[in-house]
């Protein structure tokens, strides 16, 4: 399908506006279709038509004339797409491009001429299959977790159930004082809701207006369970996980789709507090550092977090950074401390280790058997209690047969070893990362956020993503620059290589039980949508019962409309 699209040549840049029915007069005045504000144009200038024969143009008795190919026109004459059009100084084309440049697939789009009122004035309803969905399906699976739970962890594990019901920012607060904070929202949203009971306090932050009953049922039940939990005793006898003030630090912005990677974050939040260390290991771009200061932040971040890149200095200069240097050692050589004594106590996080040279890694060895450290050229030990995260976009396996890198330290360092996927094995990811990316670009440029085309979410999607997420990142950063206010992306402002590439395949599952769930999500997913997301239709398709199909649509992250 084809969209008309009038490209003017403007001291601002090229500027396209899609042509929208018959016709459309062009001028400076506020109430035409196509406003230019140019000293040369008319307040209404000409009235572009299109007739089941082709396009026609006419002049509106403008001030400085209406040309095509240059030749002055009376009245209304025919023209053809590619022709050159001329509205007083301003030249134009009109083009006949792809209709998906101009639907928008992410973001929010304007409302059309024919909306009755701005869509932002419409409060949302919540679905009753949502609703149902959770106190069906997921307050089962809650009231089973609180009973395993120390009681201290009860209210952070109520309030991280609500994003699922109604998205946005939610907070607990007890006599003003924040308690829980869990979710995604804008805190200035005009989208604010509060319900209060005593001193305790339910908020909700929203991007979108949410309607008020909806609201009040979700959270009044969320702060009666609150309530409840806190005044029941709980079994000494229990594991007792430790839940940092204000609960766990948030989760990555945007939440990740990818059901591997959530479960490395949530496993994360449990080794935070532990004594053991941890190594990264992923391509360039995946996301170690903001893993590693999540594992930080999850075991408390009064800790002090030491960074340092092993693969940025030569092999003396980084035995200075990570051991220390005493004064006197070289001429004008003043006494320092390095990274393992700054780090006592605390994370020392070593980015890419395995370009780490042998003799560095001996010293660090001890290091870490002491928990002690020797500053250059001194004799005396000092404390180096240190928890060890390290990260690396090589294959350590492979790097230790190739006697690269010491079988001892590599056993150190990797208490437990994760691997962190790439973008073209998260493509269920790319859009909400684009977005998030764009959005925040377009806040530090001071324009509006108009959105992703289609089309061009289909090119972002068809790239394999080479350098991962902080390709994209920069992508959607360099798109800015070349963005109007309030404009949607398309796929002409991307890169030819991103814009051209032929669509990959995306990267199978790694295990068993990834292929299984993969194949188990396809099977619900299209029996949804040949019901119209009708559930117990869904369920009865499936032969299994509608409280099992709502759990494995919240474990598997399936969107029910």
């Amino acid at each position: 399908m084809q969209q008309a699209v009038l490209c003017m040549n403007l001291e601002s840049g090229t500027r396209r506006f899609a042509i929208e029915g018959d016709e459309c007069i062009i001028g400076t005045g506020g109430d035409c279709d196509i406003v230019i504000e140019e000293i040369s144009v008319s307040r209404r200038h000409a009235r572009l038509k299109r007739d089941p024969d082709g396009w026609r143009l006419e002049d509106l008795e403008s001030t400085n004339a209406t040309r095509i190919n240059n030749r002055r026109i009376e009245g209304i004459e025919s023209f053809m797409p590619g022709d050159r059009l001329q509205f007083g100084s301003i030249h134009a084309e009109l083009r006949l491009e792809d209709a998906a440049e101009f639907e928008v697939a992410v973001g929010q789009p304007e409302p059309g001429p024919a909306a009755a009122r701005p869509l932002s004035d419409i409060p949302p309803t919540l679905a009753s299959d949502r609703l149902a969905q959770f106190f069906i399906a997921q307050l089962p699976e809650l009231i089973g977790r609180l009973r395993t739970l120390p009681a201290n962890s009860h209210a952070a594990c109520i309030i991280d159930c609500l994003p699922k019901v109604i998205a946005g920012r939610w907070r607990l607060l007890s006599d003003d004082s924040v308690i829980v904070e869990t979710g995604t929202g804008d805190e200035d949203a005009d989208g604010q809701h509060r319900h209060c009971d005593g001193p305790w306090c339910i908020e909700l932050a929203a991007s979108r207006r949410i309607a008020p009953s909806a609201f009040e049922a979700v959270a009044g039940f969320a702060l009666s369970l609150v309530q409840l939990t806190a005044q029941t005793p709980h079994r000494a006898h229990q594991r007792n996980v430790k839940i940092q003030p204000g609960g766990l630090p948030p989760l990555p912005v945007p939440p990740t789709g990818h059901p591997g990677l959530r479960s490395l974050y949530q496993q994360a939040a449990r080794v935070a507090d532990s004594d053991i260390n941890v190594l990264i290991e992923g391509a360039s771009g995946t996301g170690k550092e903001l893993f590693a200061r999540f594992l930080h932040a999850a075991g408390g971040s009064d800790r002090p977090l030491v960074t340092i890149n092993c693969a940025s200095l030569p092999a003396d200069l980084l035995d200075a950074e990570l051991f220390g240097i005493e004064k006197g050692v070289a001429t004008g050589v003043s006494e320092r401390a390095g990274k393992f004594e700054q780090a006592h106590g605390g994370v020392l996080f070593l980015d890419e280790i395995g370009d780490m040279q042998p003799a560095t890694q001996a010293r660090i060895l001890r290091v870490l058997q002491e928990r002690e450290v020797f500053r250059i050229g001194s004799d005396r030990p000092r404390p180096a209690d240190v928890h060890v995260v390290s990260a690396t976009n090589h294959d350590m396996n492979q790097l230790v047969e190739e006697d690269r890198f010491r079988l001892d330290l590599y056993h150190r360092i990797a208490d437990w070893q994760v691997r962190l996927p790439r973008l073209a094995e998260r493509h269920m990811d790319i859009a909400n990362l684009a977005v998030h990316f764009l959005q925040a670009a377009c806040k530090k440029a001071g324009i509006g956020f108009g959105g992703i085309s289609r089309a061009a979410l289909d090119r972002l999607k068809a790239y394999h993503w080479p350098g991962n997420v902080r390709e994209l990142e920069r992508e959607m950063k360099r798109c800015t620059l070349f963005l109007n206010d309030g404009e949607a992306l398309r796929s002409d402002h991307l890169q030819d290589r991103i814009r051209l590439a032929e669509p990959q395949e995306i990267i199978g599952p790694a295990t068993l039980k990834d292929a299984l769930e993969q194949a188990e999500r396809k099977a619900i997913q299209q029996a949804l949508s040949s019901h119209g997301g009708n559930i117990s239709q869904t369920a009865n398709q499936l032969g299994i019962g509608r409280s099992t199909l709502y759990r494995r649509i919240q474990e598997l992250d399936i969107a029910v409309e």
